[in-house]
């Protein structure tokens, strides 16, 4: 029985703080790691070498999430953003203000194009793969997250639907964490208890 619970296949080293997030591509050739210092890097499972290491974050990184083809790479952080990576040559493809500290990210199964969180889904207009939110001046841009269907305003104090705001949540029902799925929200309130809503 020990020899099954020591089959440590790769020890992957290079971030300086905590490891927030890993998540392996579809296809299971890339890891992905997000951590407290700030970075995404990309790893190799198979030979543990680091790929990419791709930087842009100003707080701590805590999800990271790849497209299920496999092209995008989307990283939420505490620094209220996401953004979207080329994975393969380490480009920011989309910066995305999103007002609040988000912990959990996932793409649409059927597209990369759709990135769900906790407090809703973000519609993206993901580009070609060349790097376009860098201005002029060689600032970056971060544009506003183009919510749609329902969701969470990133106060906690609203439901949305479409960027919206629709039906007030009175303090003891605002979200200490919450996941959406189409029209159904639940919500972990301070209290204790669990709200769960769905809307026609």
């Amino acid at each position: 029985m020990e020899a099954d619970w020591n089959a440590c296949l790769q020890t992957l080293e290079g971030h300086s703080d905590w490891v927030t997030s890993v998540v392996f591509s579809a296809d299971g050739r890339y890891l992905a790691s997000g951590s407290g210092d700030k970075t995404v890097k990309i790893w190799d499972p198979t030979t543990g070498g680091c790929l990419q290491t791709v930087e842009g974050h100003s707080n701590s990184v805590t999800s990271v999430v790849f497209s299920a083809d496999g092209q995008h790479l989307a990283s939420g952080s505490h620094d209220n953003t996401v953004k979207i990576w080329d994975p393969t040559a380490g480009d920011c493809l989309q910066s995305l203000s999103i007002g609040n500290r988000l912990r959990q990210l996932s793409f649409d199964p059927t597209s990369s194009t759709r990135l769900s969180t906790e407090i809703g889904i973000i519609n993206l207009e993901l580009p070609s793969p060349t790097p376009r939110v860098t201005s002029q001046m060689g600032v970056e841009t971060t544009l506003p997250a183009g919510y749609i269907g329902y969701g969470l305003s990133s106060d906690g104090v609203w439901v949305m639907k479409d960027a919206e705001r629709m039906l007030w949540l009175p303090p003891a029902y605002r979200s200490q964490i919450s996941v959406v799925l189409g029209s159904e929200i639940a919500i972990g309130c301070a209290l204790g208890h669990i709200l769960v809503m769905k809307f026609s």
